[in-house]
Order: C-alpha cells, then sequence, then structure tokens
C-alpha cells in the first residue's frame, strides 16, 4: 500500500472555514495528524455539482489507501487507527464491541440530534431561514437536554476522555461537539464535565494542526533561480498564475518543475501533463494546463464575488475572447516569434531571425492595434476595474516591453503600467512563490 493515503473532502463546511466547524472528512483527517500519518485531501465541490468519483453516493468523506477504497467517516477512523496500532486499545470482543457502541451512537444518536439543530436554527442555518423546520428544531433541543447531553456525561464519568486515554473513540464523539459548542449547547454552566472536556480535546496538537488547515490548489511551476525581485525581465507562464492567486486571495502549493534538467519530462509529471510543459494546476481531481484557462478556473471559482471574475455572459464571453486571442495570435507573435528569438531569451538555443520579424510583423500589424481596439477609453480590458482579464493580456506585454516594441503603442504602454506597476499581487507573483506565500 502507499505511504500516502488519499483522504476525499470539502471545503467550506456548514458555516464559515473561520469557525472551528469542518464537513465529516475531519475525523479521518485528524487521525492521521495524531498518528503521524501522511495524506493528500482532495476536495469536491458538492455544493458546486461534484460527485466524489470513489463514493457510490458521491458524498465525503472516502480514503483510498493503496486499493482500498473506504467511506463512513467513523468507519474510516477505526481502520486508520487499528491500522497504524494507535489510538485503538481495544482488544477483546468486548472492547471492540464497546468501541462499536460509541461510534454508531456519535454517527446516529449524536450527530442526528446536534445536526438538526444546526440546520433549523435560524441565526446558523446553512441554507437559509427560510429552510428552517421549528417543530424539528425544538425537538432536537429537548433530546439534546433530556437524553443526550446527560448520556454523554455518564458515558464520560470522571475520565479525561470516554477510554480514560485519549482514542478513537474521542474523534467519534468530539466532532458533533464541535458544532454543540459552537452552538452554545456545550457550557461551564449546563454541561460542564462536557466544557472540560472539549477544552482538552482543543488543546490537543493534532486537532489544532487539523482546524488549521487551508485546502491548496497544486501548482507546478518554474522560477528561475537567481533573478532580482525588482528585475521586470520574462517570467515562465506559472507566473500569469501566481499573479492571478495573488489578486484572487487564494493560497497554492507550488511544486517547482525544472525544465532545464528535465523534471517535466519523467513519467509521473507527463501523466498530469502530457505536453511536458508547466504550468500545470492541480486542484482536488480536477487537473488543468494552460496558464489562460488556469487562471480563467482560479477566476470562476474564486473571483465572482470581488468582481475579479465577469458574471454576465456578455462579459464572459468578452474574457473568453481576448483569452483566445491573447494564447494563439497575441503570445504567438511576442513570445514565440519575437522573445524567444531574441537575446532576452537566454536558454541555450538556436535563434531564427526570420521568426523574429514575422512576430513582430504581426505584432504591429494585430495584435497591438486589436489590443487598443478593444481597451478604447477604458481603463482596463473589460472596464473600469481590473480583472483577470488584465492578468491576462498584462503578462503578454511583459514581453512587448521586454523586445522594445511598446514605445510607439503609448496606449498601452500607459495600460500595462497600470495594471503592473502599483499593483502588489504583480510584484509578488515576478519575485516568485516564496514571495507568494507558496
Amino acid at each position: 500500500m502507499s505511504d500516502k493515503i488519499k483522504l476525499y473532502g470539502v471545503f467550506p463546511a456548514f458555516l464559515s472555514l473561520d469557525r472551528p466547524l469542518r464537513a465529516r472528512h475531519f475525523r479521518p483527517q485528524w487521525v492521521m495528524e495524531e498518528l503521524g500519518q501522511g495524506y493528500d485531501l482532495i476536495t469536491v465541490d458538492l455544493l458546486g455539482g461534484q460527485r466524489n468519483p470513489t463514493n457510490p453516493l458521491g458524498e465525503i468523506p472516502s480514503i483510498v489507501d493503496g486499493d482500498f477504497t473506504l467511506t463512513e467517516s467513523c468507519a474510516i477512523s477505526s481502520y486508520l487507527a487499528k491500522k497504524a496500532g494507535g489510538l485503538y486499545p481495544f482488544k477483546s470482543l468486548q472492547e471492540e464491541s464497546h468501541c462499536q457502541q460509541m461510534a454508531l451512537f456519535a454517527a446516529s444518536t449524536l450527530e442526528n440530534t446536534v445536526f438538526k439543530i444546526v440546520f433549523n436554527d435560524p441565526k446558523v442555518a446553512p441554507f437559509g431561514a427560510d429552510k428552517c423546520d421549528k417543530n424539528q428544531y425544538d425537538s432536537a433541543m429537548t433530546a439534546w437536554k433530556n437524553k443526550v447531553a446527560p448520556a454523554l456525561a455518564v458515558f464520560l464519568g470522571d475520565k479525561s476522555y470516554f477510554e480514560g486515554d485519549f482514542s478513537v473513540v474521542d474523534v467519534f464523539i468530539a466532532y458533533p461537539l464541535m458544532f454543540a459548542k459552537e452552538l452554545g449547547l456545550v457550557n461551564e454552566k449546563d454541561t460542564p464535565k462536557l466544557a472540560a472536556y472539549m477544552s482538552r480535546i482543543e488543546a490537543r496538537p493534532a486537532y489544532q494542526k487539523s482546524q488549521a488547515y487551508r485546502p491548496r490548489p497544486k501548482l507546478y511551476g518554474f522560477h528561475p533561480p537567481g533573478i532580482p525581485a525588482e528585475d521586470r525581465g520574462g517570467r515562465p507562464r506559472s507566473h500569469r498564475v501566481l499573479w492571478a492567486a495573488q489578486e484572487l486571495g487564494v493560497a497554492l502549493e507550488w511544486i517547482s518543475i525544472n525544465p532545464t534538467n528535465g523534471e517535466n519530462q519523467t513519467a509521473e509529471y507527463k501523466a498530469l501533463n502530457p505536453t511536458g510543459e508547466i504550468p500545470t494546476l492541480v486542484d482536488g481531481e480536477t487537473v488543468l494546463t494552460e496558464s489562460i484557462a488556469i487562471t480563467n478556473y482560479l477566476g470562476e471559482k474564486f473571483g465572482t464575488k470581488s468582481g475579479l471574475y465577469p458574471t454576465s455572459a456578455a462579459q464572459k464571453a468578452l474574457l473568453n475572447k481576448i483569452s483566445f486571442f491573447v494564447a494563439s495570435t497575441g503570445e504567438g507573435a511576442l513570445v514565440g516569434g519575437m522573445f524567444a528569438n531574441s537575446e532576452h531569451f537566454k536558454v541555450p538555443v538556436p535563434k531564427d531571425p526570420a521568426k523574429y520579424e514575422a512576430g513582430k510583423k504581426t505584432w504591429e500589424s494585430k495584435v497591438a492595434p486589436t489590443l487598443k481596439a478593444w481597451l478604447g477609453d477604458k481603463l482596463y480590458m473589460l472596464g473600469d476595474t481590473f480583472t483577470i482579464a488584465d492578468v491576462t493580456v498584462g503578462y503578454m506585454l511583459q514581453f512587448a516591453q521586454i523586445c522594445g516594441v511598446l514605445g510607439d503603442q503609448p496606449e498601452l504602454a500607459a495600460y500595462l503600467a497600470r495594471v503592473t506597476n502599483d499593483r502588489a499581487a504583480f510584484a509578488a507573483a515576478w519575485s516568485g512563490p516564496e514571495a507568494c506565500g507558496c
């Protein structure tokens, strides 16, 4: 079996990532943090219509451990603990049966009670107050006060944890108690034993690490070493993605792929990107190549509320028009034609003056006039606010500046200055992944 386990989960969970609430993948994630077990958390956008491909129900969580797949958070947690030989002190039939009892109690009676309160409390209901059922809320509150909370106090007794020492049973129980505490159901006045118990749980480093976890899309790219931060020379297209991510406030996990020593030609990398080129983005089960496709994807996923990505059909169509033009005609002339065949391209490959001149002709006759016409009197490509379209165009125009052909295009030169000079996101991206927090 592989040393690293794949865990399928979902973000955001229920209320907000800024609050201590998570979807059920939190249970096995917490167990693996307690055990020091390596894992990859693959996020599934259930609200966006994605399905978990490893679960016939399409739901989360599930794990893939080599050729073994398992669903249901308590079952997964038990499997992980027992396999590792930690957090699972149950040896006899009676002890294992007691563990099952607590798992079933947590997954049924406890969760059903707490989540009925969560989903029917108008103050916190994740799907809106209009979806709340007061009768369900009232009955669940009665069950919590008269049955569930007293039972938990009896199960816990005077012990620090439900089995004496911390075990997987505490993972079963503490998960729904996170929600109960957030709702004020667990407190020193009404449930002092449970309040003290949750304080001990929250002090555990593995619990804290799991709470602090934020999913990061993986970006495979290359940052040439030794380039000063202030250098405005060319950068690989992975820096277009870094720039977009910085504008969007999206944290990425940077994985360096050095094409100068063949790292982009390994079987492992080409399984992600058959062309062997960079960049490549892996976001859960989504694998994307082509820098403009990646920036548009990140924009649509993370930038609609901020206005960085358009929401109207007309504006999206304009973004697509700009994207295709830049990727083909624009960069074909500026990057493939001029830059790659100039002294500015430091890679020791043959330079073709004829290709340089052809690229320059296309720039002068097609690319520059088209961009000026589309820009018109606007500050930015789609209007008077900066969008992902400006990352796409601004990245390309850097090469026009490097090749010295912006001097006769004052409108485009002024535009490039607007989208780069005073933008902290651009400065961080051009400085490299470390400056972006990757």
